[in-house]
């Protein structure tokens, strides 16, 4: 979690497991009552929670060829 100090603003991530008969809204749920929690056990409140869903299976991973890679190494090896 990430968060502003005065929590004006946060960012919390989570992964909720859900099947394909799982509503969006019953999953956003989940997850904002995880963030909830978070941000309570930081001795804090909040309101107006705003969440976006994304499907983990939907996603793609872009990998890096392999002379990139080796570029990249012989970059951080400095």
């Amino acid at each position: 979690m990430t968060y502003e100090r005065s929590l004006v603003a946060f960012t919390f991530r989570c992964v909720v497991p859900a099947t394909e008969e799982d509503r969006e809204a019953v999953v956003i749920g989940k997850a904002e009552a995880l963030a909830a929690a978070a941000v309570r056990g930081l001795g804090a409140d909040y309101c107006d929670l705003k969440s976006v869903s994304t499907d983990v299976d939907n996603i793609k991973i872009r990998r890096r060829n392999a002379e990139h890679l080796k570029q990249m190494s012989a970059v951080t090896d400095v």
